[in-house]
C-alpha cells in the first residue's frame, strides 16, 4: 500500500507512517454571506485578478466555492494564505461572511 495511504487509513488506529516529508498547507475557508449571484459575478473579476496573480505565483494549489456558496482555497504557505486574505475582493466587501485560515499537515500531496 502507498505509504501516504496508509497514513491516512491508519490514523484512526493511532499507528500512521509520517516518515515521508510532510508539507505544511495553508487553508482559507470562508462562510457565505448570503450574497446573490449577480453581487458575486459583480466582485468576480476583480476576486480573479488576485487569484490569478497568486497562481502565476505558484502560491495557490486549489481554490473555489462550496454548494452554499462559501468557499475555499489551499494555499503552499500560511503567508501566502494570509496575503491572499488580506487582498481578497470577496473578503474586503462582505461577500465572504467570515473566514479562518487553518494549517493543514498534507500528508497526500506532498
Amino acid at each position: 500500500m502507498n505509504r501516504s495511504v496508509r497514513a491516512v487509513t491508519e490514523i484512526g488506529r493511532g499507528t500512521a507512517d509520517f516518515s515521508r516529508e510532510q508539507t505544511m498547507k495553508a487553508v482559507v475557508i470562508g462562510e457565505s454571506s448570503g450574497a446573490t449571484m449577480d453581487q458575486i459575478m459583480a466582485v468576480y473579476p476583480r476576486h480573479k485578478a488576485v487569484v490569478d496573480a497568486f497562481v502565476a505565483r505558484g502560491e495557490v494549489i486549489g481554490i473555489g466555492p462550496f454548494a452554499d456558496r462559501g468557499n475555499m482555497a489551499i494555499f503552499r504557505t500560511r503567508e501566502a494564505a494570509e496575503a491572499f486574505s488580506r487582498e481578497d475582493p470577496f473578503i474586503l466587501e462582505g461577500l465572504v461572511k467570515s473566514f479562518v485560515i487553518r494549517d493543514w499537515n498534507d500528508i497526500m500531496l506532498t
